[in-house]
């Protein structure tokens, strides 16, 4: 049981310890027909580049044909084994890889990121410098302005960090005790 408990341990301070150098980003999208997306995601810092790693996006529909969009809350897809390779989303009508490329331009890549909402899909993706699109596995694209920024330094982080290193003082009292 005590080794159980050790183990317990050590695994939970290398989860927090590995999610130590996670951001978190505020996204916004405004598309040409006055198309909104919203949200906070967070992302992990692998090789020079964040992978997404969570959080959700807010979609509401606007323009003439609103019934294009899908209005809803949809979850970051965080599934990519070959990141930063592009992967096939679940319904096979994107490609993407989850890759923010934050203080650059484009921030994300063609691939884009991608959220879902029960089968619907959402991909953010860009076509190049300063071109970005917000698309919908319906057939709705339209495209966007976007805006992305760090929220607070170290908010995430700083929380994540002392989360170690109290597992690391929770250890080392239960080891040399």
């Amino acid at each position: 049981m005590k080794n159980l408990f050790k183990l317990t341990i050590v695994a939970g301070t290398l989860v927090v310890a590995a999610q130590a150098n996670a951001e978190s980003f505020n996204l916004s999208f405004t598309g040409d027909d006055g198309t909104t997306v919203n949200g906070q995601v967070d992302a992990v810092l692998k090789n020079g580049t964040y992978e997404l790693s969570g959080g959700s996006v807010n979609l509401v529909p606007g323009g003439d044909n609103p019934n294009d969009f899908t209005a809803g809350i949809y979850s970051a897809q965080v599934f990519n084994p070959i990141f930063p390779a592009e992967i096939l989303s679940p319904s096979g009508y994107f490609i993407y890889d989850n890759e923010i490329l934050y203080g650059q331009n484009p921030f994300v890549s063609n691939g884009g990121l991608l959220f879902m909402d029960g089968s619907l899909e959402l991909n953010l993706f860009s076509d190049g410098p300063s071109v970005y699109q917000i698309y919908e596995n319906n057939g709705a694209n339209v495209y966007a302005d976007p805006n992305i920024n760090k929220t607070p330094d170290g908010a995430p982080t700083a929380g994540l960090l002392g989360g170690a290193l109290a597992g690391l003082l929770a250890l080392r009292r239960k080891l040399f005790a």
